[in-house]
């Protein structure tokens, strides 16, 4: 399809395989492959001799294969190489999970995830099984409106043998970011950890925290503070060793730190608070919405390749697009393409949502007296409408890994479906 469009927009048209291979447009031996298969026209379709039509291929063990080419060959010696090396054995997973009434909200369900992967093969987790220390029963007790906290514990390992065990943890303040981090290129992801309202800390030695810029950093002063390059603030306390972007953010988690027994001992626990409804919110729906408007430009630039590098009309790029990659493209922001006019004459794909969508909760304008405007449209997270909040632990035993999770989520009218067994179904239009 891709070489029709080229050789129309050369001024070369022509839709016979044959003369699209000799101009060039079509590399040779495409008719006819090693194994005998080949392309079947049939009107502006094309169905594989031996496959079938895009979409409904036969099943790989129920196409024979009685020669291969040298090229081929050498791929299969070296992916066979490399999964006799890397895949010595399979490893048992194991995963059950049960699902109760939440005990006190009626629209949510509890989720209680059990796995195991036992044995488990060292070798194949060497390295990451080297960083995690002992089962502990000791947790760092955090903030309460830290609405994610997570603590591990480590020791050097293979990274850095000499980093003492210790407790690495983590934890989010329940507060709006400290700056815009809609930033694009090399600095969008530290400008991120930047703006997080977020502390890294580690109890009782510094561990992999001793691996920053120490000589770079200033002398701490009585209160523990000292200021490392690129605007990190650190604070040592009573074993403690905390770091974070923003002092403020020290100043208040740090006299809240403490120490308990949990039990059953562990290696990882990690708790999500129900992010829906905390301050937190907003900045997370406004970095989900950066990336579906992203998307959503996308699919428009790829309408607009279309339209100057293969002389495809405006009006027909989005439905050409389609045919070629076989998909329907949709708006990640819910909205509709559509091709609008501009005021010098060129046509611009543009999605509705791009106008009328904003991340959050939506906001209404109106004057006292005065007819309500319509609101915007509210973007949402779709993660953000069903999580209600996790708790999970991690262990380490000597023959196995054990995994226990405590998940809520949102309850829906609409039954959860796999659409499994419909697979030559022809989809709804909405769908």
């Amino acid at each position: 399809m891709l070489a029709r469009l080229a050789a129309r927009h050369e001024g070369q048209p022509t839709d016979d395989p044959e003369e699209l291979i000799r101009r060039g447009f079509l590399p040779r031996g495409f008719l006819q492959r090693p194994d005998g298969a080949g392309p079947i026209f049939v009107g502006d379709g094309v169905v594989d001799s031996l496959r079938g039509a895009r979409g409904t291929f036969r099943p790989i063990p129920d196409v024979e294969i009685a020669a291969i080419t040298p090229t081929e060959f050498q791929t299969y010696e070296r992916q066979l190489g490399a999964l006799q090396e890397q895949l010595t054995q399979f490893v048992p997973l194991m995963l059950a999970i049960q699902r109760f009434e939440h005990p006190q909200k009626k629209d949510v369900e509890h989720l209680v995830i059990d796995g195991q992967m036992s044995p488990y093969d060292p070798d194949k987790f060497g390295f990451l099984l080297s960083v995690l220390g002992g089962p502990t029963d000791k947790s760092v007790v955090m903030p309460e409106d830290s609405v994610i906290a997570a603590q591990a514990s480590l020791r050097g390992g293979i990274l850095s043998p000499s980093v003492q065990p210790h407790i690495l943890f983590l934890g989010i303040q329940d507060t709006a970011p400290a700056a815009d981090v809609r930033t694009a290129g090399l600095f969008e992801w530290f400008g991120l950890l930047r703006a997080t309202p977020g502390y890294i800390g580690a109890w009782p030695q510094a561990g992999f925290l001793d691996l920053l810029p120490m000589g770079l950093q200033s002398e701490p002063d009585p209160l523990g503070y000292s200021r490392y390059p690129l605007g990190l603030w650190r604070r040592q306390f009573q074993g403690f060793s905390v770091v974070s972007f923003q002092r403020p953010v020290l100043e208040w988690a740090t006299p809240r730190l403490g120490l308990s027994t949990e039990e059953p001992p562990a290696h990882v626990r990690v708790r999500i608070a129900d992010l829906s409804h905390t301050q937190l919110a907003g900045y997370l729906n406004q970095l989900s919405y950066d990336r579906a408007l992203r998307a959503s430009r996308g699919n428009t630039q790829l309408f607009h390749a279309l339209i100057q590098q293969m002389g495809v009309g405006p009006a027909d790029a989005k439905q050409v697009a389609e045919e070629v990659l076989g998909v329907v493209l949709r708006c990640p922001l819910g909205g509709e393409y559509h091709l609008e006019r501009l005021p010098s004459g060129y046509a611009d794909w543009r999605s509705t949502a791009w106008d009328e969508v904003r991340p959050g909760p939506p906001v209404v304008v109106a004057d006292a007296g005065a007819q309500p405007q319509a609101e915007s449209k509210s973007y949402q997270a779709a993660w953000m409408e069903w999580f209600r909040g996790a708790n999970v632990n991690l262990l380490r035993l000597d023959d196995r890994l054990v995994l226990h999770a405590d998940v809520d989520i949102k309850r829906t009218a609409k039954p959860a479906t796999l659409p499994l067994f419909n697979f030559f179904r022809k989809p709804k239009p909405n769908e």
